[in-house]
């Protein structure tokens, strides 16, 4: 299934193509620039395309056209290829060109890689970083093809993600850069452009803002509105707060009209509590009543989005991501330049670029969670059970035996009966509290989490009521609910994934603990409804270094609490 993760990345999976039919991200006469970001672990597929529909191997819009020989005409640049050892191109289906042993003609599942791919005038130029810059191959159709419009994003035979997609104009103006040898241009470093500086400026806002506070608030509004805008802008949505409210008061009168436009670009949803009650008091507030809608719908969004009441859907699927018979993407926050609802913009987190490991929820058993990423030395080595390992602790309220399985829980395998019931309290012939499982990510890491996967064991006990908890203390913990579920039908079968985003504020809490603690009679028919039976979990999001000196090992801390 086609879809946008809560990380804001397009996912699309194998043998499928991801259609791009917004006018504002398809080709001009034929001409134009892609630039995007993609993961993965062989061959990621651009298609430039007459019309929209079909999958990377389908050369022909329907089956009828194939059966007649009528074939669609298509360009197809395909990173990773043959067994992710070269890129390629290829013309309606047949390879014209080749290339190997050069940078980045290969994907890498462990992180993204920014390529640009441009189409003018039959010239097929390819490189990757910024675009224009690192070319690693040009190849010029003798008969070009006429009438590309639309750009589509495939998949051969595993999961690819894509984000920060655009399309540009062409960037070959006059075609001299394009005669260039290719050594030459890989030593031509281009002049900095306002996008590169604007860059800088998102990633640096709380230092710029200190240290050159008149001329931040002398930049013009179209400029703040598009830093707010900006993937690189990564710092606390307080700290954003405050440097507007500093730009604004500059010159009070003269940006007013610019407010209602760059107020809602804070994404409040993502303020704690107490920081929102810091905004509530700012003069400000009195002054602008859009502020104080704002916090009023940031605190409505926070104390729903862990509860039943919040959408099941992802917010790029809130935000009106529709496929239609030709599995069009007509909008997704995955393409940049967006102009997405405020409301969900202001819901999805922002990126931690360079400050955090991002774990990307793919599919359900995919192997991209913290549980496999730490079992796997960081993608250092073969998977060993990170329990046995030591680097990761999973704890249960019930004594462990046989059917109360510790190391099952970060292992892919499907577990017969894996319970954990409610723990008692010894000499006082009763219980202190549900029925629970944990995780210990040790002292070395933390992780921010957005996504969740629970996989059911082969009992009926189906879970229908619980919580997902999260603490950053492993002495003292102290829980703080990420999400919550009542009466949630999403598992039904034995041996069942289900998966669940989790959203707003609780979604950039950096946690060392999780917990999922049972609230609610499980499906069970039998009396003991009191039980968590999971086969095993996994938790996605970002994941933080907090002492590398300290990594590889996990010891008890505490007992069952």
């Amino acid at each position: 299934m086609l879809r946008i993760n809560s990380d804001n990345v397009l996912v699309v999976p194998p043998f499928e193509a991801a259609w791009l039919t917004d006018e504002r991200f398809q080709l001009h006469h034929g001409n134009g620039c892609v630039e995007f970001e993609v993961r993965g672990q062989n061959d990621a597929s651009i298609i430039f395309k007459s019309s929209p529909g079909g999958r990377r191997w389908q050369h022909a819009e329907s089956l009828v056209e194939a059966q007649q020989g009528n074939f669609g005409r298509q360009y197809t640049m395909i990173v990773g290829s043959h067994r992710n050892t070269c890129f390629k191109i290829e013309r309606n289906g047949q390879q014209v060109l080749q290339v190997k042993d050069e940078p980045c003609t290969t994907l890498t599942a462990r992180q993204f890689q920014r390529y640009w791919i441009e189409l003018k005038e039959g010239v097929i130029t390819a490189g990757y970083g910024l675009p224009g810059t690192n070319v690693w191959c040009k190849w010029q159709d003798p008969n070009a093809l006429a009438g590309l419009k639309f750009v589509g994003l495939g998949a051969w035979d595993s999961y690819i993600s894509f984000r920060s997609i655009a399309v540009h104009p062409c960037i070959q103006q006059d075609g001299k850069m394009g005669k260039a040898p290719i050594k030459l241009r890989h030593a031509v470093d281009p002049v900095p452009t306002l996008a590169q500086l604007l860059t800088y400026l998102a990633q640096h806002l709380a230092r710029v803002v200190q240290c050159d506070a008149s001329s931040f608030v002398a930049l013009s509004a179209a400029v703040v509105e598009q830093l707010l805008l900006c993937p690189a802008l990564v710092c606390k949505e307080k700290v954003i707060f405050d440097a507007v409210i500093l730009w604004y008061e500059d010159d009070q009168r003269g940006k007013a009209e610019s407010m209602p436009d760059i107020l809602p670009l804070i994404r409040f949803p993502l303020m704690s509590q107490f920081e929102l009650q810091q905004v509530r008091a700012h003069p400000i507030a009195a002054c602008l009543a859009l502020v104080k809608e704002l916090i009023e719908e940031a605190s409505a969004f926070n104390k729903c989005s862990t509860t039943a009441d919040a959408s099941t859907q992802e917010p790029a699927a809130q935000a009106g991501l529709s496929l239609d018979g030709k599995r069009g993407l007509h909008e997704a926050s995955a393409l940049e330049g967006q102009e997405q609802q405020p409301a969900v913009l202001r819901r999805q987190r922002r990126r931690d670029l360079g400050q955090a490991h991002e774990l990307t929820y793919l599919f359900d058993g995919d192997h991209e969670g913290v549980c496999h990423h730490l079992g796997a030395d960081c993608g250092a080595r073969q998977w060993v059970n990170p329990v046995l390992t030591k680097r990761l602790q999973v704890r249960a309220s019930s004594p462990l035996c046989r059917h109360t399985d510790a190391k099952a829980m970060v292992d892919s395998k499907l577990v017969r009966s894996n319970a954990a019931g409610p723990q008692h309290s010894p000499g006082k012939g009763g219980t202190a509290g549900g029925s629970w499982w944990s995780l210990d990510l040790g002292p070395a890491h933390r992780l921010a989490c957005n996504y969740y996967t629970l996989r059911h064991d082969a009992s009926v006990a189906y879970l229908r009521s619980w919580v997902l908890q999260g603490s950053e203390d492993a002495e003292k913990p102290h829980w703080v609910d990420l999400r919550r579920h009542e009466n949630d039908l999403s598992i039904t079968r034995c041996g069942q994934y289900a998966s669940w985003p989790v959203l707003g504020h609780a979604a950039t809490l950096p946690c060392r603990l999780f917990r999922i603690l049972l609230t609610g009679p499980n499906a069970n028919p039998i009396p003991r409804q009191d039980t968590v039976c999971l086969s095993s979990f996994e938790f996605y999001g970002y994941l933080h270094d907090v002492d590398p000196a300290t990594r590889g090992s996990c010891e008890q801390t505490q007992p069952n609490k």
